[in-house]
């Protein structure tokens, strides 16, 4: 993020430079480069995306599940369990902005926060029955969640059964705090969560970071 705001910066000083809001295709430019052996320092920035990593996880956990003697920790993988937070982060988000944006109601899930964002802009009040409903919706998923973290990260309940902001019975659920690994102070992560998940949460947040870059870049 640092070095596309520093690129960002340096191009609104001189439009010369490369456009830091190209949208990069990815095969596009590999194909480019490679062909070329030519080193690019966007080449740091690229990877797949959270679709295909999200992907990659299932089938590997596929292939754990066939070994045989494997035995499973729950019916939700720990790739799953990582997944669904982050998913019902981008639901608790999609509320937090129909609250900035009362009038607007498109409750449609999105591929994007960008997409959210519009969408929030124009919601229905007519609709306001099945945003209730969702939000109930949302509250039983974040509940799931919390029974998976049992399993996953017993020792992180403690630490979060100490913050009022990880209770579930609050009307505002998109407020409720999840305490993914991510949402741990480091003075407690290592000590309330195992290098597997926050292995396993890294790998899906840095290509959500780069999907999130490429939106930005879409915004021109």
């Amino acid at each position: 993020m640092r070095e596309w705001r520093k690129q960002f910066e340096d191009w609104e000083a001189d439009n010369t430079l490369e456009d830091p809001y190209q949208v990069v295709d990815l095969g596009e430019f590999l194909s480019y480069h490679l062909a070329r052996r030519i080193p690019h320092a966007l080449s740091r920035a690229l990877g797949p995306t959270q679709a295909q990593v999200r992907r990659e996880m299932a089938e590997e956990d596929s292939r754990a599940s066939a070994v045989t003697g494997y035995v499973a920790q729950h019916d939700v993988t720990l790739s799953g369990f990582v997944t669904m937070g982050l998913d019902i982060e981008e639901e608790q988000y999609v509320f937090q902005l129909l609250n900035l944006y009362p009038s607007s109601s498109n409750i449609s899930m999105f591929n994007s926060r960008r997409r959210v964002r519009e969408d929030a802009k124009a919601v229905n009040p007519s609709k306001l029955p099945a945003l209730v409903q969702r939000r109930h919706a949302l509250r039983r998923r974040i509940i799931k969640f919390r029974d998976l973290q049992a399993v996953y990260m017993p020792a992180a309940l403690a630490v979060l059964s100490q913050d009022p902001t990880c209770r579930c019975d609050v009307e505002d659920v998109e407020n409720v705090r999840l305490g993914l690994p991510s949402g741990i102070s480091a003075v407690h992560r290592s000590q309330v969560c195992s290098a597997t998940v926050q292995q396993s949460e890294s790998r899906v947040r840095e290509p959500q970071a780069r999907d999130a870059l490429q939106d930005l870049r879409r915004q021109r």
